[in-house]
């Protein structure tokens, strides 16, 4: 598993904070960009991505803590893709 973070230019401090993760577990790859969009940044997260399967969070997103081990059984399965549907 790998996690991702792409800081699209944000002015906040989401870019330092994904670096403390970097710093703190391999799992992490940080990367910084000018802002350019969802699709650009889905892009660069594509190109750089080592895994089978790719997930998109955005910080706005939330996830609850055992999402992944929840759908871990559809992984194994053969499988192409998986949609999550929310309601609130």
């Amino acid at each position: 598993m790998e996690v991702l973070c792409i800081d699209d230019g944000s002015t906040d401090k989401n870019g330092s904070i994904y670096e403390e993760y970097a710093k703190r577990n391999k799992l992490f790859k940080v990367f910084h960009k000018k802002n350019g969009g969802v699709s650009l940044t889905q892009n660069l997260g594509l190109k750089n991505a080592k895994e089978k399967y790719m997930v998109w969070i955005d910080p706005n997103n939330y996830i609850d803590t055992d999402w992944f081990y929840n759908i871990r059984s559809l992984l194994n399965s053969d499988i192409d893709i998986i949609f999550l549907i929310i309601f609130y």
